[in-house]
């Protein structure tokens, strides 16, 4: 029996979410479920997703809370993880935690699925398209045939260099002559059982702004035990162009004093003991 898998993405701008939610309504194995959890409580996300439903017939559930004054994407995505427990997650479930400005291929979900099948979490990446591909991209039924034609060969040279990246620390993992996260989790394209997930207690709610979320949370999935299989070249996404929310002295700011600080392997402030926060809305939208 296929592991049920669950999409989750969050968000906070209906830029590139049409395109998104698009892709994983026409996926040769549909979800389990797709729950948008934003980072605001902007009515226009709300808007949109009743779009979505009314024009392709899926259900989704929307999660939600007003803002902050900072960027909370780990607890952004705890609170769709909360909503799926409080709807019946089960421990042999998987999560699909991606962007939400990221199309996916037609056999994302699928391939995920199957990779589960070979380790506790998948790590992929994404092809990056440039500002002219992006504002290109249809939204009718050709909109995979466009993106299938769309990187050029120094994109897809990229994947290739980071698989065979990821497989070398991979290797020099089982001689712990790597780093304690790697190889990495990109945040917008992994899967996870969601047993391993709950076990170390999800996302650190105290990241906050931008970066090394993921590479935490990779360090903890290591340190419990997990393990990795790589899905670089095979699981495949599509980064639609934005400007970067990426600061300028990340490197040296407080998350990167935090995460080179020692930590526990099951986070504070996670699924359980949430961090502070606005009060969280959720609904469900139906055909």
């Amino acid at each position: 029996m296929a592991i049920a898998l669950h999409v989750v993405i969050p968000t906070h701008t209906t830029r590139h979410l049409y395109r998104t939610l698009l892709g994983y309504t026409r996926q040769e194995r549909p979800p389990t479920t797709i729950t948008v959890s934003c980072d605001t409580d902007d009515p226009e996300i709300g808007t949109l997703l009743e779009r979505v439903v009314e024009e392709t017939g899926t259900t989704l559930t929307q999660v939600s809370r007003a803002r902050h004054p900072e960027a909370r994407l780990a607890q952004t995505r705890n609170n769709g993880i909360r909503s799926l427990i409080d709807r019946g997650l089960s421990g042999d479930d998987a999560l699909l935690l991606v962007d939400g400005d990221c199309i996916p291929a037609p056999d994302f979900v699928r391939c995920h699925g199957e990779r589960l099948e070979h380790g506790d979490f998948v790590l992929g990446n994404y092809i990056l398209l440039d500002e002219r591909t992006t504002s290109e991209v249809p939204s009718d039924e050709t909109m995979h045939a466009f993106l299938e034609t769309a990187p050029a060969e120094e994109q897809l040279e990229r994947m290739r260099r980071l698989e065979r990246k990821a497989r070398t620390h991979q290797l020099l993992r089982k001689f712990r002559l790597t780093k304690g996260h790697k190889p990495k989790i990109l945040g917008a394209n992994t899967s996870v059982r969601a047993s391993r997930l709950l076990a170390i207690n999800g996302y650190d709610e105290e990241y906050m702004e931008w970066g090394y979320e993921d590479d935490d949370l990779g360090r903890r999935l290591y340190s419990s035990g997990a393990r990795s299989t790589i899905a670089i070249t095979q699981a495949v996404l599509y980064h639609q162009w934005h400007p970067t929310r990426k600061g300028t002295a990340w490197e040296s700011g407080s998350v990167a004093k935090r995460f080179h600080s020692r930590l526990p392997v099951r986070c504070r402030h996670g699924i359980d003991n949430p961090h502070e926060q606005h009060a969280v809305h959720e609904r469900e939208l139906t055909p």
